[in-house]
């Protein structure tokens, strides 16, 4: 398994980590794999939403699974997409809060609503 990225939620208290076949979320402390999801597909960056079932995706790496222009939403409980941001370039970073997501581009930055991801709350050049 080759590692692509590893994010720490909001509270340190888990990791995600990107892979070429999927992502993976672990506990802290104690150590412990708590997700491992084979997505057929490799993920540039996860990043969990705190502690809840919500993970934020970009495809990347050897045989993408996703865009790499396209931020995903995936809900874990429910094991599919919930959600996609849609980007003319390629997402670089991107950070979740419970009411917003910041998505970096290489020479833009945007914050989206997170309950509705079609409202643009922020727009920088």
């Amino acid at each position: 398994m080759e590692i692509n990225n590893i994010s720490f939620n909001q509270d340190d208290t888990c990791f995600s980590v990107a892979t070429d076949s999927g992502f993976q979320i672990c506990n802290t402390a104690p150590h412990k794999t708590t997700v491992a999801r084979d997505l057929e597909g490799s993920v540039w960056k996860a990043e969990m939403l705190y502690r809840c079932n919500i993970v934020g995706l970009v495809g990347g790496g050897t045989y993408p699974k996703y865009s790499p222009n396209k931020l995903i939403l995936w809900d874990d409980r429910q094991h599919k997409v919930t959600g996609e941001l849609t980007f003319e370039a390629k997402v670089i970073t991107f950070k979740m809060r419970k009411d917003v997501i910041a998505v970096a581009l290489t020479e833009k930055v945007m914050i989206f609503n997170l309950s509705d991801l079609g409202t643009l709350l922020f727009h920088q050049d």
